[in-house]
């Protein structure tokens, strides 16, 4: 089943980032590091090629949040993403996010730090730059969504909401350089100052958990790197995006004659059909090519 990049444009919205691709459909192709959408494959769905490798027997699987899903058991199985330019340069400011399912992990007598934790992604097991949410190694914690890196003061935060619950959240994770921002559901969980710059080159990026431990334990779906971060804030998410009582949905149908043509079917094919390395691709060659003014956001 191929999923819509709608949705992922919803989840997006939900994290507080990329305006563009709800509003004007057109992120900036300069900002995209990477898009693993886990439909059929750990391929990137920008044009960056940032494809991912499956791991000891990590997987495709039905039940994703939108389609396919990658499948993680928890015992070492991930996502390798190797090193390349475009990871690299995404270390000043950045978001990264991701729709997950994590398994509830069973409590345990004598909690100890972390080799239980369901990672997200990771720069390394040296914690270059992760996304995390606690296991029950972390007692009281259990299930918070954890946010750091090595290189930044103080490196590692999280937040009170708990999201190891047997079912789907969007999870995202921002810094500019002296703030970072965890989101839990479209809204901001924790809020932390932070200083310093994460060391990404030469590091390759792993999905579901690093190659020594804390191996996620369920389904994760959407995940995505970008450069800088959202126009948004969460207030006019609410209202223009998450809030069914005040967003719209608009249905555009064309004209028979207009529909009738070849160009025009090939194009709204491929900006509104189910592929979506078509829709990066066009909208990574044109975007430069729209003016400021002609934004509608």
């Amino acid at each position: 089943m191929s999923k819509s990049i709608t949705a992922f444009g919803l989840g997006c919205a939900a994290a507080g980032v990329l305006l563009a691709s709800i509003a004007s459909a057109a992120p900036n192709a300069n900002d995209v590091v990477g898009i693993w959408l886990f439909d059929g494959n750990a391929d990137d769905a920008s044009v960056n090629g940032n494809h991912g490798e499956f791991q000891n027997g990590a997987k495709i699987a039905a039940g994703g949040k939108f389609g396919e899903a990658l499948s993680t058991d928890g015992e070492n199985d991930f996502v390798l993403v190797p090193t390349s330019p475009s990871l690299e340069s995404s270390a000043e400011e950045f978001t990264g996010m991701a729709w997950i399912n994590f398994e509830k992990r069973d409590a345990v007598a004598v909690p100890q730090c972390c080799a239980d934790d369901h990672m997200i992604y990771a720069f390394s097991s040296s914690w270059n730059a992760i996304l995390n949410v606690f296991g029950p190694g972390r007692g009281g914690n259990q299930g918070r969504v954890e946010v750091g890196s090595a290189q930044i003061a103080p490196s590692w935060k999280s937040g009170p909401t708990v999201v190891e619950d047997d079912s789907w959240h969007h999870v995202a994770y921002s810094y500019d350089g002296s703030t970072q921002k965890i989101w839990v559901d479209g809204v901001v969980d924790a809020e932390p100052a932070g200083a310093g710059t994460p060391n990404l080159i030469g590091v390759d990026l792993s999905i579901g958990g690093p190659a020594a431990e804390r191996w996620a334990h369920g389904l994760l779906d959407e995940v995505a790197r970008f450069k800088g971060l959202g126009e948004m804030n969460p207030a006019q998410l609410r209202e223009t995006t998450m809030d069914k009582a005040t967003r719209q949905l608009i249905r555009i149908t064309l004209p028979q004659e207009y529909e009738d043509r070849a160009g025009v079917k090939d194009l709204v094919d491929r900006l509104m059909g189910t592929n979506p390395a078509h829709r990066f691709a066009f909208i990574q060659e044109n975007a430069a090519r729209l003016e400021d003014e002609a934004i509608d956001a």
